[in-house]
């Protein structure tokens, strides 16, 4: 959310409860890792973690890179594979989709390539099929196509 607030509630929309309100935060997306107590959202131009409760500080667990100065390329949607423990995110200028393990020291960004990377595609959703190797991704775009893509992992072209 705009305001920086992070909110749960019941699976009926009853009984809201504010977990965290973190200033000047512009929250597009996230996701939580339950069985570590954790959470990650997307914020402007990084990638948030922190623990479920809300407690304790955000910490920057991916920075993400500026194209330039008026358009953050920022995560606008993520999808953590729950059986690998990786999370995916797609970013909003340069249309890029990209992964880091939950675990391990150090983990890397890894990038997949796909024939609309670096042009301003538009991209609002993602999805990740783990039951076939390598993983396939699934990713909408609001601009031009107006529909949903999908590619296999380390492959060159979508499908």
């Amino acid at each position: 959310s705009a305001t920086g607030a992070i909110q749960r509630s019941g699976t009926d929309g009853q009984g809201v409860q504010t977990v965290r309100t973190i200033p000047g935060a512009d929250i597009r997306a996230l996701v939580l890792e339950e069985e570590n107590c954790m959470m990650y959202y997307a914020d402007r131009n990084a990638i948030m973690r922190m623990t479920i409760d809300g407690t304790g500080d955000p910490v920057k667990f991916v920075v993400l890179a500026e194209d330039d100065a008026l358009a953050p390329d920022g995560a606008v949607a993520m999808w953590r594979d729950t059986a690998a423990n990786v999370l995916y995110w797609t970013t909003s200028t340069s249309s890029k989709i990209q992964r880091i393990a939950l675990t391990g020291v150090n983990p890397a960004v890894q990038q997949m390539s796909t024939i609309d990377t670096g042009w301003v595609m538009g991209r609002s959703g993602i999805a990740v099929d783990n039951s076939v190797s390598p993983v396939r991704v699934y990713w909408s775009d609001t601009d031009q196509k107006y529909g949903i893509s999908k590619q296999t992992w380390g492959k060159s072209d979508e499908e």
